[in-house]
């Protein structure tokens, strides 16, 4: 790590503390996103590195659900309905919280 690096860390635990959590939600999200980009990869039938291309440069989490969708039922109709409509919003959810991690702002 370098120096730069070291001195943005706070001195005060609860400060610390609070980063090492905030750092494991983002993690936990990008990790959902990987998921995401696995589904948008199998939907379109194409592989990940031709699917990653549009699928990374979707910049509104509301517009990649709403392309999941649309591509779900395209390929299934409505099998997966029952299933897959509670998980999106769900996961709406999600990305609302995500937004508001990634903007906290810790103070000192």
């Amino acid at each position: 790590m370098t120096h730069l690096a070291l001195s943005m860390i706070p001195n005060d635990e609860p400060t610390r503390n609070f980063m090492v959590v905030r750092a494991m939600a983002i993690v936990q999200y990008a990790q959902l996103e990987s998921s995401l980009a696995g589904l948008f990869t199998r939907l379109l039938g194409v592989t990940p590195d031709i699917a990653g291309v549009p699928f990374f440069k979707i910049n509104n989490a509301r517009s990649r659900n709403s392309m999941l969708k649309k591509l779900l039922r395209e390929r299934h109709g409505s099998t997966y309905n029952v299933f897959f409509n509670p998980l999106i919003k769900y996961i709406g959810g999600l990305d609302d919280s995500r937004n508001q991690i990634i903007h906290w702002a810790t103070a000192q």
